[in-house]
């Protein structure tokens, strides 16, 4: 059961624009949780500089089948031009909390 949901990382430059994006998709039941990380450092290159910049992570649980729609709700509402918007694959987990995430999240949004 458990290969069919993922985890989804992205970063966002505050909490106010993570927590916003992430009631938006949980409103949607895109996704069934999001835990926000505050005050991660992120170090990266940008149009060929050197960039060091405080980070809110946000972690997202959902369904693999819903990453298209949860990947394009992230973009149409980050306040970045090239958000990093990743997924991993849950391979074991708590059945329990696995059967939760299936029971939330909404399958009629599922477009396949």
């Amino acid at each position: 059961m458990s290969t069919k949901f993922c985890v989804i990382y992205t970063p966002f430059p505050n909490k106010e624009s993570a927590m916003r994006v992430a009631k938006l998709l949980l409103e949607k039941k895109l996704i069934a949780c999001a835990n926000l990380i505050e005050n991660a450092t992120s170090l990266y290159f940008w149009e060929g500089k050197l960039e060091e910049s405080a980070e809110t992570i946000m972690i997202a649980k959902t369904k693999k089948s819903l990453f298209n729609q949860v990947k394009d709700a992230i973009s149409a509402n980050h306040p970045y031009t090239c958000p990093c918007i990743i997924s991993y694959d849950i391979e074991q987990g708590n059945e329990s909390y696995l059967q939760w995430i299936d029971n939330w999240v909404d399958n009629s949004t599922i477009k396949d």
